[in-house]
């Protein structure tokens, strides 16, 4: 074998290994889950709400569709309208913050908050468990995930953590 086989034999070979390469990591990018955070809780005449963070660094936008709760052997949905959080009266001016709902869009490589409510929620604990379980439909696909309750907001922190939201009207 000559010098110039050896060297277009390596250098092939190299090509089929970075071609493998990226062919491996780009799979892996495409089919990356999302991450789902819960950063508070707040509970308050039947209605539940929860701020999530939705993480997505797949190559690919994800939608989220569908959210329940499970407690008790029940199985409850979260809203398909904004739910008023809060409202205050600013110079004479009413202002409101309303949630988040379902579908969220999660582009490629980002993430985003939203504010999940569910409500009229029947027989809910009082206290709230220590522990929650929500079902979230991620493009088709359903993921059960369980969040430990421990940040629970007072009705004065809701307030506060909602008024980023606040709009007039």
């Amino acid at each position: 074998m000559s010098i110039y086989e050896i060297i277009t034999v390596t250098i092939s070979a190299i090509a089929l290994a970075l071609s493998l390469y990226a062919a491996i990591s780009a799979y892996y990018e495409k089919h990356l889950k999302a991450k789902i955070y819960a950063l508070w809780f707040f509970y308050f005449n039947k209605q539940l709400n929860v701020n999530f963070i939705f993480s997505n660094m797949s190559s690919r936008p994800k939608t989220i569709t569908k959210i329940w709760i499970k407690y008790d052997d029940k199985v409850a949905e979260s809203t398909w309208y904004h739910a008023k959080l809060s409202d205050k009266n600013i110079n004479g001016k009413m202002f409101y913050s309303f949630s988040d709902m379902v579908p969220v869009n999660i582009p490629s490589r980002s993430s985003c908050q939203a504010i999940i409510s569910f409500t009229y929620l029947k027989d809910f604990p009082s206290p709230m468990p220590e522990k929650l379980t929500f079902v979230f439909q991620i493009d088709g696909s359903k993921v059960e995930k369980t969040f430990n309750t421990t940040k629970q907001l007072t009705i004065d922190e809701q307030v506060i953590a909602a008024e980023y939201k606040l709009m007039p009207f």
